[in-house]
């Protein structure tokens, strides 16, 4: 799933996520503008190669028929919570994992600058 593993490579937020366009999208710095975030702080997020190759398929996909990178099936902005409650939660539950958030684990094993890892290690653990 291109979604679950841009989130990972970048450790955005969901809602960072679900609002991201391509104007956002710094393509020859390989950086990714965040305008609306929970802190209302901007900032840029650095892109590895794999999460620019995502943008690029999502890109041919999406790119003239959206303005959001990570739109729902009809186009218009995804709407994380829905997303995450009826569609993650349970896909991970039903794989009998529990997801933690990427942007924590994203500073421990630094996946924006495409260091290898084995991302089932850093991301997902068996519930207790």
């Amino acid at each position: 799933m291109p979604y679950a593993e841009f989130s990972i490579l970048t450790g955005l937020r969901f809602g960072n996520l679900a609002g991201l366009r391509w104007p956002d999208i710094d393509w020859l710095s390989q950086l990714t503008h965040l305008w609306e975030t929970k802190s209302d702080k901007q900032f840029s997020v650095e892109l590895c190669d794999r999460a620019i190759a995502l943008l690029r398929a999502q890109h041919d996909t999406w790119g003239d028929k959206s303005e959001w990178c990570w739109p729902n099936s009809k186009g218009g902005r995804l709407d994380s919570p829905h997303f995450r409650q009826r569609v993650w939660a349970p896909a991970f539950k039903r794989a009998g994992l529990v997801w933690h958030d990427p942007r924590h684990a994203r500073k421990e094993g630094t996946a924006s600058l495409g260091k290898s890892f084995d991302s089932r290690e850093l991301f997902w653990s068996r519930p207790n």
